[in-house]
């Protein structure tokens, strides 16, 4: 078998179970190019005790959802809640960059006594601001000046904060996972690390559901097709890395002193 990705875009209705909104059926695809759209049996065990393919995962697409509810037929995206204020926060973190480069600009302001306009005119064609390290000469009735602007831009790494726990919040993650220390000691840090990794797990598990679901089909597909006789071992496991925080380095550590 071969593997293809629809955009989920392009689905135009997702069809349930009338008996069961858990169970999603069909999968209509939207028309293009003036081709009505196709519709997708999802992939599922055959339960039809009178069909040649009864227990075997048969079907046309596979349809993974996340963040549903029981009801409903489409999931929603992990960033959905958070797109406002990450799009909020981007734009925060841009106007604080121009403002920061507007601090640091400067003119220099040149106060030419008793000459008229036209003179300053004249010198300013053939003046140009000085160069760092240089030196200049002048009389009594020429003043240089810089001159900064004000903004009155106070410190705005409170608010930066403020939006980025509040995003993180909604995110599921510490703050001292991305540089918000703050007064966390190691020991408060791994309590609230806890619930992400609770958080992680489960999603991580989901996705191994997803890599199993797919490998189970190609079998299934492969002893309906004759090209395994169904005696074989079918058998396998799907092997993720543990999400943890656990320091193992004592761990390690106290290994090699044993095997010493």
């Amino acid at each position: 078998m071969r593997l293809g990705y629809v955009d989920p875009l392009m689905i135009d209705e997702v069809i349930s179970d009338p008996e069961n909104c858990e169970v999603v059926r069909e999968v209509r695809l939207k028309s293009t190019a003036g081709q009505p759209g196709k519709t997708l049996k999802v992939i599922q065990v055959d339960e039809d005790p009178q069909s040649e393919t009864h227990g075997h995962l048969v079907g046309e697409c596979f349809f993974f959802k996340v963040n549903s509810v029981s009801n409903s037929t489409r999931g929603r995206s992990d960033l959905l809640s958070l797109a406002d204020w990450l799009s909020g926060y981007d734009e925060f973190l841009f106007n604080r960059l121009d403002r920061v480069a507007l601090i640091n600009a400067f003119v220099w302001d040149i106060t030419l006594k008793g000459l008229t306009q036209e003179e300053i005119d004249r010198w300013l064609k053939n003046a140009a601001a000085p160069k760092p390290g240089s030196i200049r000469a002048h009389n009594e009735n020429v003043e240089y000046k810089a001159v900064a602007p004000d903004l009155k831009a106070g410190d705005a790494s409170s608010e930066a904060a403020l939006i980025k726990n509040h995003i993180l919040g909604g995110a599921g993650f510490p703050g001292h996972w991305f540089a918000e220390g703050g007064d966390v000691n190691r020991a408060a840090a791994a309590e609230m690390g806890e619930p992400t990794i609770k958080r992680l797990s489960a999603r991580q598990r989901y996705f191994r559901y997803m890599i199993e679901h797919i490998f189970r089909f190609v079998i299934d597909q492969s002893i309906i097709h004759n090209t395994l006789s169904g005696n074989e071992d079918t058998g396998f496991s799907v092997i993720t890395p543990e999400i943890s925080v656990k320091d193992i380095s004592k761990l390690s550590g106290s290994l090699q002193q044993t095997s010493l």
